[in-house]
């Protein structure tokens, strides 16, 4: 008998936004950011789990994220970065949250991040990098790391 393929298995839908003023890359959101911002990183999020085999969404189910220490980074399509449109999509994330250790002290910790495909080795983390050092310091990489993100990690020397 043959099994039926989901689409959703294999289909890679960006996210859409509807933005409320001219957004830059990445948007910064929180847990009392616009309920279709937060939506959004849990889509992608979902992209990340089924992309690596994870067992759980590392985001609040449908958007509904009630960790006050959650900062995620929204990557929108670079040709609508600075515009107003009916609506944007949204090409990656990522997700930062406080972490308390009893090995080490407590800090910031890089919990996930996720580009579609062909927006991968194209700069956008790289260039973001910098802004996420300033505000979250000597912060953490969650492991495992993906063969990609340990290069990267590697490159940038941190985590």
């Amino acid at each position: 008998m043959a099994t039926l393929i989901s689409p959703e298995s294999v289909n890679i839908k960006s996210p859409l936004i509807l933005p409320y003023k001219q957004e830059s890359n990445p948007i910064r959101v929180t847990c009392v950011s616009r309920k279709p911002y937060r939506k959004a990183v849990w889509r992608i999020a979902c992209f990340f789990r089924r992309e690596l085999y994870y067992d759980i969404v590392q985001y609040g189910y449908e958007g509904e994220e009630d960790d006050p220490t959650c900062v995620a980074f929204l990557w929108v399509h670079p040709e609508a970065v600075g515009r107003t449109m009916l609506s944007i999509p949204c090409i990656g994330a990522a997700c930062f949250r406080f972490r308390v250790y009893s090995d080490r002290p407590a800090r910031n910790a890089l919990q996930w991040v996720w580009f579609h495909p062909f927006y991968r080795r194209r700069g956008l983390l790289s260039a973001s990098w910098p802004d996420f050092k300033s505000e979250f310091g000597d912060f953490e990489c969650e492991h495992p790391l993906s063969t990609a993100m340990e290069a990267f990690v590697d490159k940038h020397q941190h985590c």
